[in-house]
């Protein structure tokens, strides 16, 4: 059929094919019809933990329905209890055995078991899958001739089930924080019905060829299944991150209420309203246009909330978003057709009832939207549903995939070949797409021998020296060294893109594009020394700051950067990461936190803290911080003082530090900093911190324009206070002065600044207000 005609016959009504339409209609009856959960009872000690009711857990056409994602409808199983006995299934991998009445063969990558009347149904409705039985049938085939080496088992069928799409069927989920639990087998439900094997769940993915129909009717074009545009990996890749989502809920930062209006269909998808970067768990991509909202995109990768809850990304590396509140369409045709949507509510659903935003623009027809913006965090997530747990740090980063192939009745291994065929196409090309949509940070592979591990790789370093004489300054050239790491296995082809930014930028000349790094060994470290010239113009008191992307073909992107202060030589450094530098608590017993006193700690991810606590340490090459309580949230006033810091010799001294201050609005929570040219008997206050950020900070003092002249020695004390809803840190503390040429300027004196910092103290001048660039825009210090 031409593809006008195809237009004109699926443009016609709202709905788009049958096949889409009736799986909406039936997925989005969240648990209308369905059996009341005999399966799990809810963990008195925990009402999100869910416990079988049995030791061993018996899995029949009842945990089926009401736990597979989305629903499997009540209809398919009533069709097929009037055809097979309803006998549960107990799976175990101890005791998993071949059935002698399935044959069964691998070949190449793909299990291939030939249907029996135990496996294929043909009803009213067309040949189809047991939905009942089969699926633990087959699960218990792939135990028994595989192993419970896999933490994920896929069917594809050689026939097109026309009762059921796709789903996924969990069977264990360990994480926390992903959702609510109303004990019907949501997303945020932790249970174990397997009695800790390693099998997470099953997906099943109908026929190559179905997808091939979908296509057809959602793009108006059959994709070859080489092309990452084919809707089976859109959708295999729901159906998988099924395993976590989605079901995340968020305090509305308008009303400090919980809400579920991210949710959608079936309470594990997206609402169509939310601009999700057109997630494959049904999600749209819109952009904002004035006034209104354009729909630019559908179900084509992961968001960022699908990446934070399969554990690829921390709270301070998602990125923001928004939804459409009480979005209603526009309609604007420019063809024959028309949807009639304009001035409709928006439903949550919407994907699945339309074509692709592709194929209806082709047709003339434009959609968007209007209503109220809300712009959120992952953190308004954090908010709500509390810390992932285990977090991104600590989590699985890599997942084993079994493929198996059920014939029809009748057809053989041997006949089905081009099917196998088509699927050795599928794991190829969808371990590619995983690997690409989760950008590197998460790996899935379906091969059945397949050695499966995510690379990590990690940037280091900072290291400033001057390549002649010993202060970098005007006219010079310095060096700054990068160090790029690989952790668990071997980068490939890393290279390090680098910017410079910064007030001192225009004056500075850096290799620019990419830096070739290579490939690097597991645990090992490759350093990149970069040449860096300044030209004669270069203003003292300025600074740059080089941004440096760690890129590679197998492991997530890492971002660092290393600010650069030229003309400075190092009077004191802290860093915390070996103790606390000679820092005091409570130093004059004035403090009075209730909760959440300061506390020297290795920042980093963990279940234990709060949701405003620093996940990273401000500079690469140590993790330790004075945090105000890791787990506890400030409640009163603490107080973090220096030693008495020497200032003998400098001429215009400056502390610099690093500080954290994520709190609950502004007025829940500030940092005072005072500075003392007595010992700390008295101080003055310099400064004050009182705009909230989950992300650090660099802060500083002049000493000289703070006391009205150079004392001798200094003491500096941080003070953080808050009514029990702010977490403050303070970090890498430095102080320094002229050197070289911009000190003669500064004291018409000699140019000489003492002797150049060694290699650890440079180090110091580099990292200061060195932070992570995945930052969350729209909560930025100016």
């Amino acid at each position: 059929m031409p593809k006008t005609a195809a237009a004109a016959a699926l443009l016609a009504t709202l709905t788009a094919p049958a096949i889409q339409a009736d799986a909406a209609r039936a997925e989005e009856q969240r648990h209308g019809g369905a059996l009341p959960n005999a399966y799990f009872s809810r963990d008195p000690a925990n009402p999100k933990h869910l416990t079988p009711t049995e030791p061993a857990l018996a899995l029949d056409a009842g945990y089926a329905q009401i736990m597979a994602h989305p629903r499997i409808p009540r209809a398919v199983h009533e069709e097929l209890r009037t055809r097979f006995d309803d006998v549960s299934v107990t799976l175990r991998a101890s005791d998993a055995v071949p059935n002698p009445a399935l044959a069964v063969l691998q070949s190449g990558n793909v299990l291939v078991v030939e249907g029996t009347s135990s496996l294929v149904t043909d009803t009213q409705a067309g040949v189809g899958f047991n939905h009942n039985n089969g699926l633990f049938s087959v699960a218990e085939i792939a135990l028994s001739r595989l192993g419970d080496n896999y933490d994920f088992i896929t069917i594809f069928t050689t026939f097109s089930d026309q009762n059921v799409a796709a789903y996924y069927m969990p069977l264990r989920q360990d994480v926390e924080g992903l959702g609510p639990c109303d004990g019907m087998g949501d997303i945020g439900c932790v249970f174990d019905s397997t009695d800790g094997m390693r099998l997470q769940g099953v997906v099943f993915m109908n026929s190559a060829d179905y997808w091939r129909y979908w296509d057809r009717n959602y793009d108006g074009v059959t994709h070859e299944l080489e092309s990452f545009d084919s809707s089976m990996y859109s959708t295999l890749g729901q159906e998988v991150a099924h395993r976590w989502g989605s079901s995340l809920r968020f305090v509305d930062p308008r009303t400090g209420n919980v809400s579920n209006k991210l949710i959608g269909r079936d309470g594990s998808h997206w609402a169509a309203w939310v601009d999700t970067d057109a997630s494959v768990m049904d999600g749209w991509d819109w952009s904002q246009d004035g006034g209104e909202f354009k729909l630019v995109n559908d179900m084509d990768r992961y968001s960022t909330l699908d990446l934070y809850t399969m554990g690829a990304l921390p709270v301070a590396s998602a990125q923001p978003f928004f939804f459409i509140d009480g979005a209603r369409f526009t309609e604007r045709d420019e063809g024959a057709y028309s949807m009639g949507l304009d001035g409709d509510a928006v439903p949550a659903d919407a994907v699945l009832q339309l074509p692709g935003v592709a194929f209806m623009e082709e047709s003339g027809i434009y959609l968007g939207a209007t209503g109220e913006r809300v712009d959120l965090t992952i953190q308004d997530v954090v908010n709500a549903e509390g810390n992932r747990c285990p977090d991104a740090d600590h989590t699985q980063k890599a997942w084993r995939q079994a493929v198996v192939l059920v014939t029809n009745i009748g057809q053989t291994a041997a006949e089905a070949a081009g099917d196998v065929a088509d699927l050795e196409t599928v794991i190829a090309t969808w371990e590619a797409w995983w690997s690409d949509r989760t950008a590197r940070a998460l790996t899935l592979c379906a091969g059945l021998d397949e050695e499966c591990v995510q690379p990590e790789a990690e940037l280091s370093g900072g290291d400033v020296r001057a390549e002649a004489g010993d202060v970098i300054e005007a006219g010079t050239t310095m060096r700054l060294r990068i160090a790029s790491i690989a952790r668990v296995a071997p980068v490939t082809n890393a290279r390090l893109l680098l910017t410079v930014k910064g007030s001192g930028a225009d004056y500075v000349s850096i290799e620019s594009g990419e830096v070739a790094v290579g490939d690097i060994d597991v645990d090992a470290t490759v350093d990149t020394e970069l040449p860096i010239e300044l030209s004669d113009e270069y203003p003292c008191g300025t600074s740059f700051t080089v941004e440096a992307i760690l890129r590679s073909d197998n492991a997530a992107d890492v971002r660092e950067r290393y600010k650069v202060f030229p003309g400075t030589r190092e009077v004191f450094a802290a860093t915390f990461k070996d103790g606390d530098d000679g820092f005091e608590v409570d130093a004059q017993g004035e403090d009075d936190a209730g909760a959440g006193a300061f506390e020297r700690v290795d920042v980093g991810l963990s279940c234990a803290m709060s949701k405003r606590t620093p996940e990273r340490d401000l500079s690469p090459t140590d993790k330790g911080a004075f945090v105000t309580g890791a787990g506890d949230e400030l409640d009163g006033s603490t107080s973090l003082t220096s030693p008495e810091i020497d200032l003998a010799g400098t001429v215009d001294p400056e502390i610099k530090y690093g500080f954290w201050l994520d709190a609950d609005g502004e007025g829940a929570g500030r940092l005072l900093v005072h500075v003392s040219n007595d010992g700390g008997k008295t101080f003055t206050r310099t400064t004050e911190e009182a705009v909230p950020a989950h992300d650090w900070g660099i802060g500083s003092v002049n000493v000289k324009e703070a006391l009205k002249g150079i004392p001798p020695n200094v003491v500096v004390r941080f003070t953080f206070e808050g009514d029990g809803r702010v977490e403050g840190a303070i970090d890498d503390v430095v102080v320094t002065d002229r050197a070289g040429r911009c000190r003669a300027a500064v004291c018409g004196c000699s140019a000489d600044g003492g002797a150049a910092p060694q290699a650890a103290v440079a180090a110091l001048i580099a990292l200061l207000g060195l932070a992570r660039l995945a930052r969350r825009p729209g909560r930025r210090r100016a």
